[in-house]
């Protein structure tokens, strides 16, 4: 009859192999939590909003065909909606920035209204 031994020996784990895992983790955790805080501050000095200082339509009639994930669709567009908003940042000299827009929004937007220019392409005059 054999006497089976069913234990395993493991060797203890040194005590600096766990100090230095422990700061790498900290250490990652601050950098990521550096990390986002930075972008989100990057992207709260990057936010201009202005103010409607004007409504542009030009007229140009064109029939649209757009291939997507819907497939080939048809449309037809009555021309160039634009919106003129003057920023003024923090302490600093105010810009017009040109917003082009579908006619919707447009519609919505009245001149003197204040208008987040962030998210549209802008071209600054």
């Amino acid at each position: 009859m054999a006497i089976r031994n069913d234990r395993t020996i493991r060797e203890k784990q040194p005590v600096t192999l766990i100090a230095m895992l422990v700061l790498g983790g900290v250490l990652l955790l601050s950098v990521i939590f550096f990390a986002t805080w930075r972008s989100g501050q990057d992207l709260a000095d990057a936010r201009m909003r202005g103010v409607v200082v004007k409504k542009t339509f030009t007229a140009a009639p064109e029939e649209q065909i757009t291939i997507g994930p819907n497939g080939v669709q048809t449309g037809s567009r009555d021309g160039e909606y634009r919106l003129t908003v003057r920023v003024t940042p923090d302490g600093g000299e105010s810009e017009d920035y040109e917003v082009w827009l579908d006619k919707t929004r447009y519609d919505a937007v009245a001149i003197g209204d204040s208008f987040d220019v962030g998210p549209y392409l802008v071209k600054g005059d």
